[in-house]
């Protein structure tokens, strides 16, 4: 492996979970709107519903329109640089792979319940070339890769 190897790269876009959320604020104006009755708790609960989705809506757009951007990813002897962070190798627990077709990369650091969506990506040139390099850096630090889902934290 080169000392430095840099690929260019992408955060998730989210999209589905945006959509599935837009349908759920959906269902909760609708039942505010038709199904409720003044002072019920199905009335306050859909406005509590509304707000945080609403919320998490934001957040979501936010980093969609911010998943377009290319961002380098370095792979270093000791390190991988994504943007801003440094994801050292002996903090790091284990390497997800989702999916086959533009597969998304999560990095999950030692004592993490969830991986932290700073520290997830998609290549978006070299993808093959990129996932043979983060394999080989992973077997080198003695870093587990698994092929499955994960949860990532917002």
């Amino acid at each position: 492996m080169d000392p430095v190897e840099v690929y260019k790269g992408r955060r998730p876009a989210e999209l589905m979970m945006t959509i599935s959320l837009c349908v759920s604020i959906g269902i909760a104006i609708f039942s505010m709107l038709y199904l409720s009755e003044e002072g019920s708790f199905s009335l306050y609960f859909a406005y509590v519903w509304s707000i945080f989705c609403l919320t998490i809506i934001g957040v979501l757009l936010q980093r969609l329109f911010t998943a377009r951007q290319i961002m380098n990813i370095e792979l270093i002897p000791g390190a991988i640089i994504l943007k801003d962070l440094t994801i050292e190798a002996e903090k790091t627990k284990a390497v997800y792979i989702k999916g086959y077709f533009k597969p998304v990369v999560g990095i999950k650091p030692n004592g993490n319940v969830f991986v932290p969506y700073k520290s997830c990506f998609s290549f978006a040139e070299k993808e093959d070339q990129g996932m043979k390099a983060l394999k080989a850096w992973a077997e080198q630090h003695q870093i587990e890769v698994f092929h499955k889902s994960f949860k990532r934290w917002l």
